[in-house]
């Protein structure tokens, strides 16, 4: 008896190549029976529906109805794998009594049988022009068959251990084998030569696929994971993690961008087999700006080569000669240069614009944020108040005097020559200290005594938006500056005046003495 899979993974692909929605209510059941169900196919058009079962039976049924058009019966053991030829008129299936058969598909006629394996069929196809029947048997080969004659053209010899998974290339030259000694290999269907192996699976290789276009393979494994490889080199491109138990079906989506995943951890996963990317506002992007460049941040999943300004889509205001990209690897900016006005700019990523070393492509960008206002009226302006330190004395006779300044948002650009000074301050004397909002005036040097003021005229600071400065308001930014006075006798205090007084007197008295 097979191994049999504990689950059997379905899947339907709309037209075109999209998914539907995963649903708990099918559509109709195929009931009908006596055993589990190890195979199934559609019919090319859609309208019928083949099942291979353990109850040595394939049954073909109406897909729009789930009536049961007719039985193939005529085994002695369990109908492993079913297919249709590429016209629907002829039905294959393989079995645990060593042989393929192939039928009649209108009236359930057995037409031939495909004797030669020494162990149980585990898998069944048809060329692509349906001239050739490919066969996995559980005694380590595949056979390929002419399906006029039954005659056995070519056996393929290499695996260790059961061949569980056999595949056509679509252009029909290559065959592709999966195999329970953890590998895969790809051969010349035209003289049986291997070509390659495909190594990197721990575990059993379950399941095999060629991408629509063959340039990849597609494998499933009993080690959890499935792989994606480079049909021509044999280079893993990629892993697919996240299943919890064996990977025991593997399909690739009509067009070859999506992979699809059967487990027995009883769930199928639907994967991209493209690389996806995103696009955003770079950080630090001013949005809204009046500012060129613009910038975006691109971000493979891989490291990525072609990249370059013809791979971006950008909208709005914008001269696309004046579109640049920078970076490499996975991670690149695109700069916008130039606008021809006023508006939101948006940029983005189409599909198939660049690949990595593998020849795999990027799917169309994602977004959280990829468009930026660009507009060239002027912010607002910001205030600015200037005033004495705190703990600056006034009068004082001391240097430095210190003013605080404070903006209402952070600015840069504010030097000691944007301040005016006004009273008796020497040249260079003035320095400014501090950043973002908060800035210290000190002036250490005077040419005399006076009020000392300190202010900013408009337009020579900014903010990050480019909003300018406001001339600045004041509560008190003045201070006088005095040289240092001694204190008349009479302006101390009582106590200091009666103590120097009779100082004085006593040496009076002894100078008469």
């Amino acid at each position: 008896m097979m191994n049999k899979p504990m689950n059997v993974v379905v899947a339907m692909m709309l037209a075109g190549g999209a998914w539907a929605d995963v649903v708990s209510v099918p559509i109709r059941t195929f009931a009908g029976h006596a055993s589990d169900v190890y195979s199934v196919a559609f019919s090319p058009d859609g309208s019928q529906v083949l099942t291979g079962s353990g109850d040595n039976t394939a049954k073909l049924w109406d897909a729009a109805t789930g009536t049961e058009i007719r039985t193939f019966s005529g085994y002695a053991s369990y109908v492993s794998s079913v297919a249709f030829s590429p016209d629907g008129s002829q039905v294959l299936t393989g079995s645990g009594e060593a042989t393929a058969k192939l039928w009649d598909a209108a009236t359930g006629t057995e037409i031939r049988t495909f004797t030669g394996h020494a162990a149980p069929v585990y898998s069944v196809a048809f060329s692509p022009d349906g001239s050739q029947v490919l066969t996995g048997s559980r005694d380590d080969t595949a056979k390929l068959w002419d399906a006029a004659t039954g005659t056995e053209i070519r056996t393929f010899t290499g695996h260790t251990d059961r061949v569980c998974s056999v595949a056509f290339s679509p252009d029909g030259s290559q065959v592709l084998t999966g195999s329970w000694d953890a590998t895969a290999k790809l051969w010349n269907a035209a003289t049986g030569t291997e070509i390659r192996t495909f190594t990197g699976h721990s575990q059993f290789v379950t399941s095999v696929a060629f991408s629509p276009d063959g340039s990849q393979v597609l494998t499933g494994s009993y080690d959890d994971t499935a792989k994606l490889w480079d049909a021509a080199t044999g280079a893993e491109i990629r892993t697919f993690t996240g299943h919890t138990d064996r990977v025991c079906s593997v399909a690739f989506s009509p067009d070859g961008s999506q992979v699809l995943t059967g487990s027995w951890d009883a769930t199928a996963k639907m994967w991209s087999s493209m690389i996806g990317v995103t696009i955003d506002q770079a950080a630090g992007q001013d949005d809204p700006t009046n500012a060129l460049p613009i910038a975006f941040d691109v971000v493979f999943d891989e490291p990525m080569i072609g990249f370059g300004p013809e791979g971006v889509v950008v909208t709005g205001p914008v001269d696309t000669n004046m579109v640049s990209v920078s970076g490499s690897g996975a991670n690149y900016a695109i700069w916008v240069l130039a606008t021809t006005g006023e508006g939101v700019i948006t940029a983005s990523i189409p599909a198939d614009v660049c690949q990595t070393a593998f020849g795999l492509p990027n799917t169309a960008s994602t977004s959280t944020d990829n468009s930026v206002t660009y507009d060239t009226t002027p912010p607002p302006p910001i205030g600015v108040t200037v005033d004495q330190a705190a703990g600056q004395l006034d009068p004082t006779d001391a240097l430095p005097i210190t003013f605080d300044v404070l903006f209402d948002e952070a600015v840069t650009g504010l030097n000691a020559g944007d301040v005016v000074v006004t009273g008796p301050v020497e040249a260079d004397a003035v320095f400014v200290s501090g950043s973002g909002m908060f800035y210290t005036v000190l002036i250490n040097a005077v040419t005399g005594e006076g009020d000392i003021t300190a202010s900013i005229p408009a337009d020579v600071c900014q903010t990050a938006g480019g909003a300018s400065n406001t001339a600045s308001i004041s509560t008190d930014n003045s201070v006088s500056y005095g040289a240092p006075v001694e204190m008349p006798l009479t302006a101390w205090p009582v106590g200091l005046a009666m103590l120097a007084a009779g100082a004085a007197a006593l040496r009076r008295r002894r100078r008469q003495g």
